[in-house]
């Protein structure tokens, strides 16, 4: 598996996910569900957005907002995602997304957007 964390984690590719997930926060303040970020990164290919999204269907997780783009031939993604209808516990999710990810070939990573706020406020 190709180790996507020394290609994408530069000061620039970090700046880049931090900012969109600070816009998606600054979007979403003040809403009261549980809510969660789910960053996706790898190669492009035919699948992703399918192989991701399924889990979500399986689990009953809403999208609730989305960005997407190709970064030096890379696949990069950011996702806002609504947790409070989920059929499954946060750990079943996160496994599910983990297994999604290495059938693809990807890094797929969730956080729950409380923990995400209390990790960067100052």
């Amino acid at each position: 598996m190709l180790n996507l964390a020394s290609v994408f984690f530069s000061s620039k590719a970090e700046l880049c996910i931090l900012c969109a997930i600070t816009i998606f926060i600054k979007n979403y303040e003040g809403a009261k569900e549980m809510k969660a970020f789910v960053t996706v990164l790898g190669e492009d290919k035919v699948g992703i957005i399918y192989g991701i999204t399924s889990v979500f269907k399986e689990t009953n997780v809403n999208v609730l907002d989305v960005n997407q783009t190709l970064l030096g031939g890379f696949f990069t993604m950011i996702m806002l995602v609504d947790l409070e209808k989920m059929n499954t516990d946060f750990g079943e999710l996160k496994h599910k997304l983990e297994v999604a990810g290495e059938q693809l070939d990807l890094s797929i990573l969730i956080q729950r957007e409380d923990i995400f706020n209390s990790m960067h406020k100052i």
